[in-house]
């Protein structure tokens, strides 16, 4: 550890929650039914992070007293209240046709590892080195008593002297996740034995979770006087000072922060809030009926909006600041846009069948929209010190050298690959998601891939029970149409990652000369979207690995 205490290298650390919950139910008459209830929850983390006072010296300094972090920080102890209210309505007093509702406040405990990661790297703890120098590698050992804690021909730093490259921090003032839930059902029988079901749900974020870089001062400002932003040729919002003809960033004067102990700081201060913008809502209806002893079957659809500040998809506080929210514009700037969980459509069916041999076949059908994705550059086009979350610019048209330059070299030494550049204008025409926002920035997870369906099968078959011992036998497979025909029931996602949502169609090999505010940069379109011989796109080559292919269970249950 860089304190020289072991102790401050794992993320121990403990969680008290306390709760109370009261409710009352009133039956107004044989009709209407009310429930009303409120729960306290009061959490706290007793166990404190240790002090980083380097760190918290050099921000004072740096900042001449207007900003500072301390790496002990953890959530006050509060009180999070959730009243809730919620009523049943039986239509002619019958509990088929019923109109039922309710809406309140919810609160859940936030991913406990987000706030762990405070505890283990205040950058006291666990250090990473790196030597990568020639001649300044240390000797391989397998003791971990005695691992290297400098670079070969270097002095080893004292305790809390080795520099780190960011830390972790909570903010004082977070709030475990809290929202705002409204819903409402509607359930009626209908002529000829239809139960018809309607839904609808609606949810606001009240304390949702927000992972940002505390070390940002803010972007890079064009008129510091009035405030405005510096942007690019396109419109994204700039954190560099300079980005040189490799494409490599310096951002010095929008950091506030540049290195510890000699490192470079460029991880930053990861830091775990609050925010409340996040919200979806859904409306779902449902049709079921038994047509006989033998037989029913159910329908069902549901439409999804489900909109996100950061789509929190990793056990890494630092992870999901860098993949979670893909933007051009500001940091600072918290708007909500598709969440990679919006699953916009939703249809349901399945239907169970009775032999007179005791044996239930069922069948059960499902399809739903792909899953959402952006396309971003391979590299750090904001100069924001992250790579590969930048969504890329969709031009006008990609053979114009004024407009994107796809090819090698930069300025007067630029050369264009023309028979890249074609692809990627056909690869942009072949999806409707590019197409419409030609000549601005893509926006977040606006392109999907295309719809997916799935067909299982289920046959179970009762033996007779003999002195009370009974025995069921159930074959399932999973991806049916798969088994009758391989082609079918393929799950088409992304090319570059069928399980990312980062998709870097473009590699930044360079930039050209002038301001950022009107130098492009010059790419490479990744070779594996597009056909070398013929140019046809390929956005949808990847394929989800054990959805896409038939899976056969077999299940036998005794009961005595």
């Amino acid at each position: 550890a860089n304190s020289g205490n072991a102790a401050d290298i794992p993320a121990d650390f403990h969680v008290k929650v306390y709760s109370m919950y009261g409710q009352d139910q009133w039956a107004v008459n044989d009709k209407l039914t009310i429930t009303a209830g409120l729960r306290a929850d009061v959490p706290s983390l007793p166990d404190t992070p240790p002090e980083n006072d380097t760190l918290r010296v050099k921000l004072d300094s740096a900042s001449g007293g207007a900003f500072t972090i301390s790496t002990s920080a953890k959530p006050k102890t509060s009180v999070l209240f959730s009243p809730r209210i919620g009523f049943n309505y039986n239509l002619g007093g019958s509990s088929r046709n019923q109109i039922r509702g309710n809406v309140g406040v919810y609160t859940g405990p936030p991913p406990y590892i987000m706030l762990g990661n405070a505890y283990a790297n205040t950058g006291l703890g666990l250090v990473r080195l790196s030597c990568t120098a020639v001649g300044q590698v240390p000797t391989f050992t397998l003791n971990v008593d005695s691992l290297p804690t400098s670079c070969a021909g270097q002095p080893a730093p004292g305790p809390g002297q080795a520099g780190t490259l960011g830390v972790n921090v909570t903010d004082p003032n977070f709030k475990y996740p809290q929202y705002f839930a409204l819903s409402g059902g509607f359930d009626k029988e209908l002529p000829h034995g239809f139960i018809l079901t309607i839904e609808g749900m609606y949810r606001k974020a009240i304390n949702g979770v927000l992972v940002r870089d505390a070390n940002f001062k803010g972007p890079r400002l064009a008129d510091s006087a009035n405030g405005t932003l510096y942007t690019d040729r396109d419109g994204r919002v700039m954190y560099a000072d300079t980005i040189s003809s490799t494409g490599a960033v310096t951002n010095n004067n929008q950091r506030w922060l540049r290195s510890i102990r000699g490192v470079n700081f460029t991880e930053g201060i990861i830091e775990v809030t609050n925010q409340s913008k996040d919200y979806n809502y859904s409306v779902s209806t449902q049709l079921h009926r038994r047509f006989s002893n033998a037989f029913e079957a159910t329908v069902a659809y549901t439409y999804l909006k489900s909109m996100d500040v950061q789509s929190l998809t990793s056990d890494r506080a630092i992870s999901n600041f860098r993949n979670g929210r893909q933007l051009s514009n500001a940091h600072e700037e918290i708007e909500v846009t598709p969440s990679i969980f919006s699953r916009p459509h939703r249809l349901v069916a399945y239907g169970t069948y009775t032999l007179p041999s005791r044996t239930d076949i069922t069948l059960y059908f499902e399809g739903s929209s792909g899953v959402p994705f952006v396309y971003v550059a391979n590299g750090d086009l904001n100069g924001d010190l992250v790579n590969g979350n930048d969504p890329i610019y969709i031009p006008r048209n990609a053979t114009d050298p004024n407009e994107i330059q796809i090819g090698t070299g930069v300025g007067a030494a630029f050369v264009q690959n023309a028979a890249a550049a074609q692809a990627f204008d056909r690869f942009i025409s072949s999806q409707p998601c590019l197409d419409r926002q030609r000549g601005r920035i893509m926006g977040r997870n606006s392109c999907r891939s295309p719809f997916q369906e799935r067909m299982d099968l289920s046959i179970r078959q009762g033996i007779p029970s003999v002195r009370g011992q009974q025995f069921l036998i159930q074959v399932d497979i999973f991806n049916f149409l798969n088994l009758i025909n391989h082609d079918w029931g393929q799950i088409e996602l992304p090319t570059l990652s069928p399980t990312f949502n980062n998709q870097s169609a473009l590699i930044q090999t360079g930039r050209n000369p002038g301001s950022l505010a009107t130098s492009i940069p010059t790419y490479t379109f990744d070779s594996r979207l597009y056909d070398a011989t013929t140019g046809a796109p390929k956005p949808f080559a990847g394929r989800a690995l054990f959805s896409s292919n038939y899976q056969i269970q077999l299940t036998l249950r005794y009961s005595f």
